[in-house]
């Protein structure tokens, strides 16, 4: 009777696996709705995990959960042309160093990594948006079932160039994502400081521009930092980025409708945005972007000097499905904060500051979140403090996508640790691996 039971019951829930992932995707008209994938339910416990040598920031996405429900993990370093990736054995929520394994690395040709984005195409590809030091904006597909990188091919030669000798980690230049029709999109910094919007196919192995696609979505210049989201709801595409055309500098955005046509600039942010040209460009600056499943954008920035006479105040921002923006100034200081959804819960994540509340977020060398549950937002939380001769002041990346956004009931992210025993070494990042309760 036993073993009757036990066929019985792996027969059903085979039946009920394959039963989910047919209906993971509906259609509505053009636009198809990709259902994520829930996997069996287990506790949301506070977890922190290193993983190898990387760095991540906020704009871009360097966290995947693919549908096999293992993590892959991409990172750059600064000074370094290698790309690293990572990946977990088996499929779940890590609880140690050991549940990860390191992938092959990526040796990039054409000046050192600025930044990466993974952006996953739910199936069996993870397309890695690359911009370099010496202005290459590259895409590589890694293919999940072999865990190989393929080719790289070239999307522009004129993106925004650093001296690959400065500190230049925080500098971001790219933002991409898939949408459930196969198109990947992606926004790049141009050397001209304007940022483009391109969208391509992938086919067979080859990218191919998508006809009529191309255009500059800043109309005033002196733009950078460029953010992508793409709304689950209905297809439509915001790109928001930071604007030094006037002062005081702000956030903008632009949104291109589910019919591809694109509207005028808007103004995000109500406060004075900061930016800097010290260690690189506004290196501590997002914006981090995300559209939750009913249409309504969710961005964070940060704030210029205030009366605290500090920088630093995390602002949290939101576009209405009328189009409203509305600027929330938040009871929380940090540098580079990044933003993630579960379950409907905002989560905003990013390291402690001396002018936040009494409590344990104060120094900046500790990781801490901030929670939005309904309209109320909870208090400062510690995450991770910083292990003895490490410091967390660096930049998360939040794992969030239309497509294949696995566990969507778990906030999950990356951030990076450094050597302080004598300054901050920038150049010799630890990635860590974190989720939330």
């Amino acid at each position: 009777m036993r073993l009757k039971n036990i066929i019985l019951i792996t027969v059903v829930l085979t039946i009920l696996f394959v039963t989910a992932r047919a209906l993971a995707q509906e259609s509505t008209g053009s636009f198809s709705v990709y259902l994520p994938v829930l996997y069996k339910s287990e506790a949301n416990i506070l977890t922190v995990i290193p993983v190898g040598s990387g760095g991540s920031d906020v704009i871009s996405r360097q966290i995947v959960r693919a549908n096999d429900d293992k993590l892959y993990l991409f990172a750059n370093r600064n000074g370094s042309n290698t790309l690293y990736s990572y990946r977990t054995t088996s499929a779940g929520l890590p609880t140690a160093s050991a549940n990860f394994t390191a992938g092959p690395p990526l040796t990039e040709s054409n000046g050192f990594p600025l930044a990466v984005d993974a952006i996953y195409d739910g199936a069996s590809t993870i397309h890695l948006l690359v911009n370099t030091t010496n202005g290459r904006v590259k895409l590589y597909p890694y293919n999940l079932s072999a865990n190989t990188f393929g080719s790289g091919f070239t999307v522009a030669t004129n993106g925004h160039t650093m001296n690959p000798n400065d500190l230049y980690v925080g500098t971001m230049g790219i933002s991409g994502l898939m949408d459930t029709n196969g198109n990947l999109h992606l926004a790049y910094w141009r050397s001209d400081n304007r940022i483009e919007y391109r969208a391509y196919t992938y086919t067979s192995g080859s990218y191919a521009l998508v006809s009529g696609s191309t255009i500059v979505v800043d109309t005033a210049g002196s733009a950078n930092h460029p953010s992508l989201a793409i709304s689950p709801a209905d297809g439509s595409v915001v790109v928001a980025w930071v604007s030094e055309a006037t002062n005081p500098r702000k956030i903008l955005a632009r949104v291109r409708s589910s019919a591809g046509t694109w509207g005028a600039v808007e103004t995000v942010s109500t406060a004075a945005v900061w930016t800097s040209t010290q260690f690189g460009i506004n290196v501590d600056q997002g914006p981090g972007i995300l559209i939750d499943q009913s249409g309504v954008v969710h961005l964070t920035y940060m704030q210029n000097y205030d009366s605290t006479g500090d920088y630093g105040r995390v602002h949290y921002v939101t576009r209405a499905t009328n189009g409203v923006w509305t600027d929330t100034a938040l009871n929380f200081y940090s540098h580079a904060p990044a933003i993630g959804i579960a379950n409907g819960v905002i989560s905003i994540i990013g390291h402690g500051h001396p002018q936040n509340p009494s409590g344990p977020c104060k120094s900046m060398d500790d990781m801490c979140f901030m929670q939005k549950v309904g309209s109320s937002w909870g208090s400062l939380q510690l995450l991770y403090a910083n292990p003895p001769g490490t410091s967390l002041d660096a930049s998360p990346s939040v794992k969030w996508s239309v497509v294949g956004y696995n566990r969507p009931q778990t906030t999950e992210l990356v951030f990076f640790g450094v050597p302080a025993t004598s300054g901050l070494n920038y150049y010799n990042p630890t990635l860590y691996y974190a989720r939330l309760p």
